[in-house]
């Protein structure tokens, strides 16, 4: 009984991080930017990584309604997805939120996206996830998307013009940067602040699982 009330919760979990993550993007993209059509609107990290982390909450969804164990590339797939969606809340709360103040829907796909997704999507890693997969080698694959995108921002932004966000815009401030030297800058900090984020995330994954190891040890020994 125990144990069917725990895939239960597991499940659920999964099913609420999966519908955060869509609802905020569903609200986003039905509201694009002027200029933007919805289309447009997948060009923005945001929508990726929650993207992103609803696919990864529906497979793991799947894979505990089989009664299957996620395996190492899963768990890394899934730390992939969690740097990504951290990366999100953080750098919008931080250089973001203060220079866009969205009302009505907007405001509710903007706070599902942006704050609830990724607290989400942590917590409900933390409690309900299986725990000792990741290696710390993990931490520098994890900046590929991270990097990836800002690649593709530059080359997308020189040849179009658009950049999605003012961090990424080497233009003169408040438009930009300021140069690409300061974007280059930007973003080295911004992947030595991820990558310590990801080993961070591998130490908890290993504290988590010594401590669900030793409380599992002591029930053997009760019995």
């Amino acid at each position: 009984m125990k144990s069917a009330t725990l895939t239960a919760a597991r499940l659920l979990a999964h099913a609420l991080v999966m519908g955060v993550a869509l609802a905020g993007v569903y609200i986003l993209v039905g509201n694009p930017f002027e200029g933007q059509g919805k289309a447009g609107m997948l060009r923005y990290f945001t929508i990726q990584s929650n993207l992103l982390v609803a696919a990864l909450a529906l497979a793991e969804f799947a894979l505990v309604a089989l009664g299957r164990m996620p395996g190492r590339r899963f768990a890394r797939a899934r730390g992939f997805g969690l740097v990504a969606i951290s990366l999100t809340g953080s750098a919008y709360a931080l250089f973001l939120a203060r220079v866009w103040s969205p009302t009505g829907m907007m405001a509710v796909g903007d706070t599902l996206a942006h704050y609830v997704s990724p607290l989400a999507a942590l917590a409900i890693w933390a409690l309900f996830s299986e725990k000792g997969k990741l290696r710390l080698r993990d931490a520098a694959l994890w900046l590929a998307y991270p990097a990836a995108y800002l690649v593709w921002s530059q080359i997308n932004g020189a040849l179009t013009g658009f950049y999605p966000y003012w961090f990424v815009n080497p233009k003169p401030a408040p438009e930009g940067l300021g140069s690409a030297w300061l974007v280059l800058a930007f973003a080295a900090g911004t992947c030595a602040v991820l990558w310590l984020l990801g080993a961070a995330l591998v130490g908890i994954d290993r504290a988590l699982a010594r401590k669900r190891g030793s409380r599992g040890a002591s029930v053997e020994g009760l019995r």
